[in-house]
């Protein structure tokens, strides 16, 4: 609101400033010669038509850019995998569909809460150090934490992080992909009971020989 009325009273200054300059150029035209007012008319014909292209190019240019948009949109909002936007309060700005799936919540209700309240408590330290390495070096990072949904279902999740700033170079947001790694943490501990296993195997046969 207002921002309308903001500019509804510019374009009454504008109206105003044209109307002040408008009987200089009235003065201007009567004092033109008759010879050079079918040049002045076809001058501003061309103008016109200048005007007019341009117009369509403004038009057509901005139509380009809403479509970019929603292409962007689109992407952001079903890629498979997690996106969060988090600003430098550690708050959820925006978040995509496989994000909010992720920590099965619905996607409006995780805007402005703490992105580190899903964060495992032995694994709050560990997202501490990943954010501030992301913001002091200016790179791209990735970390590996435990998460828990609003259910209390656990699960792992690879983060990949990469810092934004404004125009004056301060810290404004991150942005955060978030890759579920559940199935591969599990295996992965399998594997290291199996090896436990086989070391205890190996260690016995040894004292028995």
């Amino acid at each position: 609101m207002k921002k309308d009325q903001g500019t509804r009273t510019n374009f009454k200054k504008l109206r105003g400033q044209a109307e002040k300059s408008l009987p200089a150029r009235m003065t201007d035209i009567d004092n033109t010669p008759t010879g050079d007012i079918p040049e002045l008319i076809y001058e501003l014909h061309v103008h016109q038509v200048e005007l007019e292209m341009q117009n369509e190019e403004l038009r057509k240019a901005q139509m380009e850019l809403e479509e970019s948009r929603n292409r962007y949109q689109d992407l952001f909002d079903f890629a498979p995998v997690g996106y969060f936007v988090i600003d430098e309060k550690g708050l959820i700005r925006r978040v995509n569909l496989a994000g909010a799936g992720l920590l099965g919540v619905e996607r409006g209700n995780l805007i402005k809460t703490k992105f580190s309240g899903f964060i495992s408590p032995e694994f709050q330290d560990s997202f501490y150090f990943h954010r501030k390495r992301v913001i002091e070096t200016n790179t791209r990072q990735f970390c590996e934490l435990k998460f828990v949904k609003e259910n209390g279902m656990p699960f792992f999740s690879q983060l990949e992080t990469i810092v934004v700033r404004d125009r004056e170079g301060k810290f404004n947001q991150l942005r955060t992909s978030m890759t579920d790694i559940t199935e591969r943490k599990l295996a992965e501990e399998v594997l290291l009971e199996k090896e436990k296993e086989l070391e205890n195997q190996a260690e016995h046969l040894a004292k028995i020989g």
